[in-house]
């Protein structure tokens, strides 16, 4: 789904006819590379309502810059918030990742999953070491988002499906 668009390295190289002086100036490393565009397919604002009516999920997405896209995760019941994440997908030359912190979990650190797929037809990120989930998807609809969340969690196989359309003012 989401995908990594390399960046081009360039390296000047200066040299000094007959010197022996070196330069302590160092070269910045390549820029991370700028993520495309079926990671903008997600900025704005997206809902779930649930079948009661009462239950809505919310995701919203901005991007920062070329390397950083910032989102929240919320769950209203009515009008309590009962659940808040907060969410990243950066590049950079490690890769991609989607990172998720739930400030009452995980001792309010982010948890990094890597993208192991990203494509128009989907964003498939993963991390096997996490206890739930341990992949998160993001199939685009023609107005949302399919999401699924799934992995093992107590020796039982978990999944939850959230469907995501655009929030209407």
């Amino acid at each position: 789904m989401h995908k990594s668009i390399l960046a081009a390295l360039l390296c000047t190289l200066v040299a000094c006819g007959g010197g022996t002086e070196s330069s302590n100036t160092t070269v910045p490393g390549p820029p991370a590379p700028p993520l495309n565009a079926t990671f903008d397919r997600l900025i704005g604002e997206w809902n779930d309502v649930q079948a009661d009516g009462n239950t809505v999920f919310h995701e919203q997405w901005t991007r920062t810059n070329d390397s950083l896209y910032t989102g929240l995760g919320f769950v209203m019941s009515g009008n309590d918030t009962v659940f808040i994440e907060h969410l990243t997908i950066t590049t950079d030359a490690r890769g991609t990742r989607y990172s998720a912190r739930i400030p009452s979990q995980n001792n309010g650190a982010f948890v990094d999953f890597e993208l192991v797929h990203g494509s128009g037809d989907s964003l498939v990120f993963v991390n096997a070491a996490h206890d739930f989930p341990q992949r998160i998807s993001y199939t685009p609809l023609p107005e949302g988002w399919v999401v699924v969340v799934s992995g093992m969690q107590q020796g039982k196989a978990r999944t939850e499906r959230f469907r995501f359309d655009r929030r209407r003012s």
